[in-house]
């Protein structure tokens, strides 16, 4: 096999004592100096990865003793060729690693050489992460040299086998060499390497998040000393950095003229100043207007000690940026729970609780609730107050590990497993989220899945987004191996939400929006609802325009239901007369109007109603409506409403297929009865009220609505019925085959008599073919 390729071997056993050991050879003649890859018996000692040669070849001894025998095993074996031995680079980051790194140890008899260039006026920085090479007490067997320089005036730096401080290069060239022996391996070596305009100290950063630290950390750093750091972030995003630990750098004034930190909103040195912080002037997070900061830090003469240590985050100017858990933009005072632990953490000087604000995602310590007993304490929380009006659109968790500070230790592992979430706008009355699916409609909320793995972060993005103040997270579910409690890391996502010169708006009580163009500016303004608990199914939201005089010239309303999705502009003649909508469900109205249109705008009523056991169905294909317990009796003193809504174009066509209710009192009077309303409203024109066992006739509606009530009266019950509806094109579009005869509902509308309990009157604005009217009766012929 060619010297530049290696050999590997993967194995299946199938003798449960058949033995045989695989070993390297690293030279060729001497059949001595081998190195053992592993000695293997049986299915269970079997390697769990492929085996690899440290050269071009590889062998094989299988040996069995005198007792027993088995089937033996099979082996397979490929050629690979060495990959991964040195290159030229030039970019202005990058990471590089030994042959093999990652997968098995390096080869011998190798020498790999990589030579980084970067632009000039640029200096190198070059870090080890890992290094495990061969080596002794006293050298370096398998060694990295490094040179520094350029190709005629190169300065050898001296060669390493081991993890050791940064290298920054004197200009903007660097080259190392990686050589094996024949002898004993390692797992090699992964190594980074940025550029930086200042010698000694300082980096460029491309990476979503970093740390950036004073020279010699966590010593003191050293003087005279400049030290520059930009951080350059994707398009459309921005940067925030928070201090963690800023000591000494003692200043008489605000203008800090000795050692200081400066923070600059741009990508060199003449960028505008974001502010020059020194301990007289501690910095809080600072943010930058575009997608660059440089950081640069100047020491002088001053023998004061000192050090920092600072993190910065990048963050989408889209809405699902960090909204500031993690580097510190949300205060400690806008974080609280219900309870915490009084476990502690740190060393004997240095104790207090694990408090709210130490659930910051990443963050060093986390927060944990009090000690949970045999059974979880129900309405244990942690709550983030983002104190102006917010669209929320994820959540991201971790648990905590930390060992408890007695005389025998152990490791405390606590991590939430699922949770839910509750959100505010003024703390008083918290909502539980619901995505609007079925499982999370009959709990009354969405359970979300958090940690099982204390260290890894789980995001969960809420679809549809929350808008709201504050939120809180409530475990339902948690592990701890000791001491039975709650930890939590947490970082919120979303962005700022701007009303504009709306506002939100309770639905509970009854209001009116009332808007108006104006004549020298633009006009824009968002409403945001209040929804109900979404246990609260029966309720609805329902919108009277009173008034709309919105030319689509001059501007538009626009109306966003936020679990659904569904999108309604309206402008010109084309606004409903109505609007309902569950009130569980979240609703937005946003009107833009152009500057010149004092004379131009709305008035919206809105109230709350309640559907008792019915709902609101949006139809798209046919379905069924069926009373309470069906076929079972329905209950006594029973209220259903169902409005059946289809798309604007479209009818309603509704069958009922077995009615058997109360039986009516001298054959007119309904006392349990089921009534259609030809539209959506309780003040809709009553089509026909029915009771007793008579099938009722087919019937569409007049328009895109339909409303079906059912009342029982405190005394007999009956079976109840089963109404069928369904879903029809427009006229031009569809055929009527299973719904002939039909009636066509006027499209005036009829007076409401004021009796909610008797229908005494027959409708003669009724279209009947080939049927016969009957008092609240409808029959064929």
């Amino acid at each position: 096999m060619p010297s530049s390729y290696a050999v590997y071997a993967v194995y299946a056993v199938y003798a449960v004592y058949a033995v045989y050991a695989v070993y390297a050879v690293y030279a060729v003649y001497a059949v001595y100096a081998v190195y053992a890859l592993g000695t293997y018996c049986n299915e269970i000692y079997l390697p769990r990865y492929p085996l690899y040669s440290s050269s071009n070849k590889i062998r094989v001894w299988f040996y069995s003793d005198a007792s027993d025998q088995f089937q033996g095993f099979n082996a397979s074996f490929t050629s690979i060729k060495e990959t991964g031995c040195g290159g030229h680079l030039t970019s202005s980051t990058g990471i590089i690693t030994s042959p093999r790194y990652g997968i098995s140890p390096y080869p011998s008899n190798i020498e790999c050489e990589w030579i980084i260039t970067i632009d000039q006026d640029k200096h190198i920085k070059l870090w080890f992460e890992a290094v495990s090479i061969e080596l002794t007490t006293v050298k370096c067997i398998d060694k990295i040299d490094i040179w520094d320089g350029p190709i005629n005036n190169e300065t050898f730096l001296g060669s390493i086998c081991q993890s050791t401080n940064p290298i920054y290069s004197k200009n903007n060239r660097l080259r190392f060499k990686f050589v094996t022996n024949a002898e004993g391996r390692g797992q090699g070596f992964l190594a980074r390497y940025s550029s930086s305009l200042t010698r000694g100290c300082g980096e460029d950063f491309e990476e979503s998040r970093g740390l950036i630290t004073s020279p010699n950390y966590p010593y003191s750093y050293p003087t005279m000393v400049e030290c520059i750091w930009r951080i350059k972030a994707p398009q459309n995003t921005y940067i925030s950095i928070r201090f963690v630990e800023l000591v000494g750098m003692n200043s008489t004034s605000q203008a800090c003229p000795l050692d200081h930190i400066q923070i600059l909103d741009g990508y060199d040195k003449n960028s505008k100043s974001l502010g020059t912080f020194c301990s007289f002037n501690l910095p809080g997070v600072i943010t930058s207007s575009s997608n660059h900061m440089v950081v640069r830090f100047q020491s002088t003469l001053s023998m004061t000690p000192g050090r920092f240590r600072s993190l910065f985050l990048i963050h989408s100017r889209e809405c699902n940026a960090s909204l500031g858990m993690e580097d510190g933009r949300i205060d400690y005072t806008q974080i609280s729970a219900s309870s915490y632990s009084n476990y502690y953490y740190g060393s004997n000087d240095q104790r207090w609780s694990l408090l709210p604000r130490l659930g910051r995602l990443n963050g060093e310590y986390a927060w944990c609730s009090q000690a949970q007993g045999e059974r979880m304490i129900v309405g244990e929380y942690f709550q983030v107050d983002l104190r102006n009006l917010t669209m929320i659109t994820a959540v991201a968790t971790q648990g905590f590990a930390h060992r408890i500070t007695t005389q025998i230790g152990h490791e405390h592992i606590d991590v939430v497993t699922w949770y839910k979430v509750e959100y505010s706008y003024d703390a008083k009355y918290w909502v539980a989220y619901s995505d609007g699916s079925v499982n999370s409609t009959a709990k009354g909320y969405t359970e979300f899945m958090g940690n099982y793995h204390y260290p890894t972060i789980i995001r969960n993005v809420f679809n549809p987004a929350i808008i709201a103040n504050m939120i809180r997270v409530i475990p339902t579910n948690f592990i701890s191996n000791f001491g039975r409690h709650m930890c939590l890391r947490l970082e919120v996502y979303g962005c700022p939400y701007h009303l504009g010169c709306g506002k939100t708006i309770s639905t509970k009580d009854p209001g009116e929006i009332n808007v108006r163009g104006n004549a020298d500016k633009k006009t824009s303004c968002i409403w945001v609802s209040r929804p109900s608990p979404p246990v609260f199914n029966d309720l609805v939201t329902v919108l009277t325009f009173k008034l709309f005089n919105l030319p689509c010239n001059a501007g538009y309303l626009n109306l966003q239901e936020q679990m659904s999705g569904k999108s309604s502009k309206f402008c010109d003649n084309n606004s409903p007369s109505t609007y309902m909508i569950r009130a569980s469900e979240q609703f937005i109205l946003s009107v833009n109007m152009k500057e010149g249109t004092a004379d131009k705008g709305f008035d919206i009523k809105y109230h709350t109603e309640t559907l008792g056991c019915g709902e609101i169905i949006n139809i798209i294909n046919n379905g069924t409506i069926t009373s309470p317990r069906f076929p079972k009796n329905y209950g006594t003193d029973q209220k259903c409403v169902w409005i059946l809504a289809a798309k604007q174009s479209a009818k309603i066509a509704v069958h009922f297929k077995e009615i058997k209710l109360q039986d009516p009192i001298n054959g007119t009077t309904c006392l349990d009865y089921v009534q259609i309303k030809d539209g959506q409203l309780d003040a809709s024109p009553i089509v026909s009220r029915h009771c007793g066992d008579t099938l009722p006739l087919m019937f569409t509606s007049s328009k895109n609505f339909l409303r079906v009530e059912f009342y029982s009266d405190q005394a007999i019950v009956n079976k109840g019925f089963t109404l069928e509806y369904k879903y029809l094109l427009p006229p031009t579009e569809r055929q009527y085959k299973d719904f002939s005869p039909y009636i066509v509902f006027s499209k005036e509308e009829v007076p409401v008599h004021s009796s909610a309990s008797r229908m005494d009157t027959c409708f003669p604005h009724l279209i009947l073919m080939t049927s016969t009217v009957l008092c609240g009766v409808f029959s064929l012929l």
